[in-house]
């Protein structure tokens, strides 16, 4: 507590509980801690972090673990950061030789993979679906579809079918073909009707007279398309029918114009490396560039503990900024396999990633990268992501599912929780994909510039999940990460039993019910304090 009327506040809420009155908790009156606390001591579904320090109490941990932060980077001049950084000893800072031989020159706190030659950062990333929807288009244009390989032919059907439904590029470039299309067939429906009722004034009954007449599969669509306009301009007659289709393509042209500038404005390729080339990953820059996500994850995990500013971390750890990612758009799978190697390469232990996109169009590199941690013994830490749909079959990559059939065993995938123990709504959520739910509605953390704000997310609820982690190892390194991992998950507050809200988006309100357990693997939440005990019999155990 650094403030005595917060501490006042939460007595009398205590007070309130004890009466038998139930606190509804609001943003108005939640701490600003609240996900470090506990149910029982707080009557808040936190992860019990303070409750486990005082498990602790006396035992002095045996080592300092690295956090790598594979995110959009964190603000290294923060006050309640910059005492938690992991500094890389065998770098000469500022000096502009690779003093260590790892290949990347000056990375004394991580590494900007979006880094340009020049010393600056790129600024604007496209979406992963329009950069696979436009390298699929150029790869089939032109091509006889009907003598594509099974493969090529899956892959085809995966362009045609499905890239669409989470393409903006591709669902507004095939809309502006077939309103384009359908405008084309008006000029003949046009010259139809007036030789159907010559000298007559035109009205939706006599188009709905034509449509009868109609045979060929495209006349068809282009009458049903302009038969549902009416439905919002009742009143119109041919003639302004007939206008209001310029209008129409005029106005998907310019959507269809807008997605493609935007894909183009890509800054990507002024890194210089070779995005085709997972092999050539010695690219980008030190610059740190500070970012307002990137910095909130990394003080949730391991803002400065105990220094009487700002906020406390969940642990004492070393934070290793890795920048992948901007305010908009999707992060590269090489940028994302890079910033995992490097992460491993580098010494860290866990390795936290609150990112995710339904789209890989690279996901063997992911794999590999992901293998490569699991071989070294690194705790991978997912958020599950904020579209409020199961991920069983959906996937948010990167997932532990690889595209060999094969898992890795490394990876927790995190939903997201509120204090009540609810499912935040927009959480994604899934029996076999999410492992746990943790905290992660309005979490009070760092953002750029030496201030503190609340976010929600996934992104959020990962970080309590690597922070618990890193406590847990160390003060019991000896555990491995498959062990880690499964203290973590058995060691949750249960939620079995309880009937919650099924979470579906933020566009459309959750009205299934279901039980917990249902949402995920452990049926539970994040809980420090039961981990840390299993983990601490678990070493008993050992010895």
């Amino acid at each position: 507590m650094k403030n005595w009327y917060v501490m006042l506040f939460c007595c009398m809420c205590l007070c309130g509980m004890v009466q038998g009155q139930e606190t509804v908790w609001t943003k108005k009156n939640l701490p600003h801690d609240w996900h470090l606390r506990s149910v029982e001591k707080d009557g808040i579904h936190g992860a019990a972090v303070y409750d486990a320090y005082d498990y602790l109490k006396g035992r002095e941990p045996k080592r300092r673990v690295v956090v790598a932060v594979i995110d959009g980077g964190a603000d290294i001049a923060h006050e309640d950061l910059r005492g938690s950084l992991w500094v890389n000893e065998g770098e000469i800072p500022g000096n502009g030789i690779d003093d260590d031989g790892n290949g990347y020159v000056d990375d004394v706190h991580g590494w900007n993979f979006l880094g340009t030659p020049d010393g600056g950062t790129v600024k604007t990333i496209s979406a992963e679906a329009d950069r696979y929807y436009m390298y699929l288009k150029k790869r089939f244009e032109g091509v006889d579809t009907n003598r594509l390989s099974k493969k090529d032919r899956t892959l085809y059907c995966y362009y045609v079918n499905e890239l669409p439904k989470i393409s903006e590029l591709a669902d507004a470039y095939n809309t502006y073909i077939n309103v384009k299309t359908y405008s084309e067939r008006m000029d003949g429906f046009d010259r139809q009707l007036k030789e159907m009722y010559p000298g007559v004034e035109l009205g939706k009954e006599h188009f709905v007279a034509l449509g009868e007449k109609l045979e060929n599969a495209v006349d068809k669509k282009a009458f049903e398309y302009y038969l549902d306009r009416w439905k919002y301009s009742p009143k119109y007659n041919w003639e302004q029918m007939l206008n209001l289709r310029h209008t129409l393509l005029t106005t998907f042209e310019g959507r269809y114009n807008s997605k493609l500038r935007a894909y183009e404005a890509d800054g990507r390729k002024s890194v210089g490396d070779d995005l085709n080339n997972i092999k050539d990953r010695f690219y980008g820059n030190a610059a740190m560039t500070p970012h307002e996500h990137g910095s909130h994850v990394a003080g949730i995990i391991g803002a400065t503990r105990n220094n009487g500013v700002g906020i406390d971390g969940v642990a004492d750890v070393r934070l290793m900024s890795l920048r992948v990612c901007t305010d908009g758009g999707d992060e590269y799978d090489k940028d994302v396999a890079t910033a995992i190697r490097y992460a491993v390469e580098n010494g860290a232990n866990i390795i936290n990633i609150s990112l995710g996109r339904s789209v890989s169009m690279h996901r063997e590199w992911l794999d590999a990268a992901l293998r490569f941690a699991e071989k070294k013994g690194v705790l991978v830490v997912h958020a599950a992501g904020n579209n409020g749909r199961c991920t069983n079959d959906a996937y948010d990559y990167p997932t532990r599912y690889l595209s060999n059939g094969k898992t890795v065993a490394n990876l927790i995938n995190v939903g997201n929780s509120y204090a009540d123990g609810m499912p935040v709504n927009s959480s994604n959520f899934g029996k076999d994909e999410v492992d746990l739910f943790a905290q992660g509605g309005a979490v009070y953390s760092t953002i750029v510039g030496n201030q503190y704000k609340e976010f929600t997310g996934t992104s959020m609820a990962a970080p309590v999940v690597a922070g618990v982690a890193a406590l847990i190892w160390n003060y019991f390194p000896e555990l491995s990460v498959k062990e880690l991992k499964q203290v973590l998950l058995d060691g949750v507050t249960s939620r079995r039993g309880v009937e919650v809200t099924r979470p579906a988006g933020i566009k459309a309100l959750g009205k299934d019910k279901v039980y917990f357990e249902d949402l995920c693997a452990s049926g539970g939440i994040l809980n420090a304090l039961g981990s840390v005990k299993l983990a601490e019999k678990l070493c008993r155990e050992k010895k």
